[in-house]
């Protein structure tokens, strides 16, 4: 049995795999959270934040174990984005909407410190994307992915960061960012990963040997799969940041709106 899914360099097979640590990993956050909603009242712990707090565990789950997280440890770099973009602009966000209001307040002053400064719009964007260049330098892949600590690292690597850069957005403590901010914060912040997906595009050799040397699925051309992969990248940022940018714009609009009632 395999704790994380990691490239094994076998041929692929659909014959289940079990991942326990992936099991384990996901169990523990969803049983934080029931324990967080259920010592926060009821104005606290709504529908909608438990809702979403069960779907970005969900969306985790089904991103880190078979035979997603298979596919793409180890043998498709298109699947690979898709894991990334998944963990870091559906889950992340969805998890901190799924946070009881007022989570924050019930941290400890030294915990509550190191948040305040890391959940920083400044430092927060910087740490995102220095994660993901990190996390997409050839090199590091091909060092990482071929084991499962390695693979691992990565995985908790785009959910950290993630974190990290939708809290400004997502949460209103310590920053309540206005919602001219928030739009620019949202494009800075998907403006990179359009590059790297550009990159994979234009390239005309395969980037990562743990792709180019893994066994074929159906008959997959490695470089055609990291144009796939670019491909997924790009539209991926530009369909999530403007569905990001709507809700934003709605919820500016609902704001504005509200000052009207009360002025």
């Amino acid at each position: 049995m395999l704790w994380w899914c990691s490239a094994q360099g076998t041929p692929w097979t659909w014959t289940w795999q079990p991942y326990l640590g992936v099991w384990l990993f996901v169990l523990a956050i969803a049983t934080a959270y029931v324990r967080w909603h259920r010592r926060a009242g009821p104005a606290e712990s709504t529908r909608v934040r438990r809702w979403a707090a069960a779907a970005g565990v969900s969306v985790l789950w089904v991103l880190l174990d078979w035979p997603v997280g298979a596919l793409g440890a180890g043998y498709l770099e298109s699947v690979h984005a898709l894991q990334f973009l998944g963990m870091s602009f559906i889950a992340s966000p969805l998890l901190l909407v799924g946070l009881p209001a007022g989570w924050e307040t019930r941290l400890g002053p030294r915990a509550a410190d190191w948040l305040r400064t890391l959940t920083h719009p400044v430092q927060a964007i910087i740490v995102f994307n220095v994660i993901v260049i990190a996390t997409h330098v050839p090199a590091i892949v091909d060092a990482l992915m071929v084991t499962q600590l390695g693979s691992l690292a990565i995985d908790a690597g785009w959910i950290a960061g993630g974190l990290l850069f939708w809290w400004p957005v997502a949460r209103t403590w310590p920053t309540r960012l206005s919602a001219v901010a928030r739009l620019v914060y949202m494009l800075a912040g998907v403006t990179l990963h359009m590059g790297v997906g550009m990159f994979y595009v234009v390239a005309n050799v395969p980037l990562y040997r743990v792709y180019e040397l893994a066994p074929r699925i159906a008959g997959i051309d490695p470089l055609d799969d990291q144009g796939r992969a670019g491909g997924i990248m790009m539209a991926g940022d530009v369909l999530l940041g403007l569905g990001a940018i709507a809700i934003l714009l709605w919820l500016w609009g609902r704001e504005e709106a509200k000052r009207a009632e009360q002025g």
